[in-house]
């Protein structure tokens, strides 16, 4: 006992400047820990420790900013992707309108069954309905266009639309590519003109009832139908092919 303390004392003396093991490992602890020249976490040869720091900092202040730009960025393609729905199931509904007014003019021509069996099958997510639509127009295709029926004396009573969602999320639009944004506009533009047909059509086809009109008004009102169905067909081709312009795209 007395020599192993004897022994202790005499290795004390032999390194009276050594450290013991609890202080060798807070000296360690407290050492910066080298950066090689060149390294992206040289920051203009600054200790490791403070380039910790400055990278836990800088690391603190961005994360609330990625984390605002993730749950951006999944809104954003969460609103796109209901618009899109919405605008696939209108889509279709203009489609089935043009071809009644196009049918109303009495000529089914073979380049809009084309056109209308193109903007039918390619909408995506339709109706199994629509697809079996789709496929007796091709067979319609199959006739003769002499052959085929038309409704050339029909009264059709435009139906104004909707587009309920964009209109919901108006004031969330800003959140989207300004290119997809652009096409909504115009979108809403073309729908809120043919509202404005369909308004002008129902009052005067209500006309054609009156009693007291006379030959003449009865043209003039008749006139105005025809120019209004006219106008009405153009309108719904246009919307047609606006939406499967937005549809289509990838913003």
């Amino acid at each position: 006992m007395f020599a192993s303390g004897r022994t202790r004392r005499a290795r004390a003396a032999d390194s009276p400047n050594r450290e013991s093991p609890a202080a060798e490992t807070r000296s360690v602890r407290r050492r910066a820990v080298p950066i090689a020249e060149g390294s992206p976490l040289d920051l203009f040869g600054l200790p490791g420790e403070l380039v910790g720091i400055i990278l836990g900092w800088a690391l603190g202040a961005l994360s609330p900013l990625l984390l605002w730009y993730m749950v951006r960025a999944r809104e954003r393609s969460e609103l796109i992707d209901a618009i899109k729905g919405e605008l696939t199931e209108l889509r279709v509904t203009f489609a089935m309108d043009a071809h009644t007014l196009k049918e109303r003019t009495g000529r089914l021509d073979d380049t809009f069954l084309h056109w209308l069996i193109k903007a039918l099958e390619e909408s995506p997510g339709v109706d199994p309905q629509v697809r079996t639509y789709a496929q007796a127009l091709h067979l319609l295709l199959s006739q003769p266009e002499g052959a085929r029926a038309s409704q050339p004396a029909t009264q059709i009573l435009m139906k104004p639309h909707r587009l309920v969602l964009v209109d919901a999320n108006l004031s969330r639009l800003g959140i989207c590519p300004l290119p997809f944004q652009q096409r909504i506009v115009n979108v809403a533009r073309l729908v809120a003109n043919w509202n404005e047909d369909a308004r002008f059509l129902e009052t005067q086809f209500e006309r054609t009832f009156d009693t007291s009109l006379g030959p003449i008004n009865r043209q003039i009102v008749q006139a105005n139908i025809d120019r209004a169905y006219a106008k009405a067909l153009r309108s719904s081709t246009e919307l047609v092919d606006e939406l499967g312009q937005v549809l289509h795209s990838t913003t």
